[in-house]
């Protein structure tokens, strides 16, 4: 596995899913270049982790968005609530296991992936890939 059959996603993936994955991957992937991290097949097990965990979160979490034709929010079963925390705490293991990694092999990350992430995902949310209905 490498970094570009990574950015392609995976076939179950909509095609909304495989633009954000491969955005998402491409701008991490040159991130960690950047700051010295080696292409590695335990590089791309790791983000390719981070990146299918964060796209489930945002499938599981679509189902919460209201519908336009109700008068009230969406509620969450105890079931949906308790598989969106499970992911979302995975997807934060995720995260911790990849900067983890990046340290382990010589080229610490200084701001932590997070920081690095968190502009890239507001551009690609002001590219309205974030809204549930794409």
């Amino acid at each position: 596995m490498n970094m570009n059959t990574l950015a392609r996603g995976e076939r179950w993936m909509t095609p909304a899913e495989k633009r954000l994955n491969r955005r998402f991957v491409t701008r991490v992937a040159r991130q960690l270049r950047a700051r010295g991290v080696a292409d590695s097949p335990m590089l791309c097990l790791r983000i390719g982790d981070v990146a299918v965990t964060w796209i489930l979160a945002r499938r599981l979490e679509a189902a919460l968005a209201p519908d336009p034709a109700a008068q009230s929010p969406a509620v969450a079963t105890p079931a949906q609530a308790d598989a969106i925390g499970k992911n979302r705490e995975r997807l934060r293991k995720s995260v911790k296991e990849l900067e983890e990694f990046c340290e382990r092999n010589g080229a610490p990350v200084e701001t932590g992936l997070a920081d690095i992430v968190r502009p890239m995902l507001r551009n690609v949310e002001g590219a309205g890939l974030f809204s549930p209905d794409r």
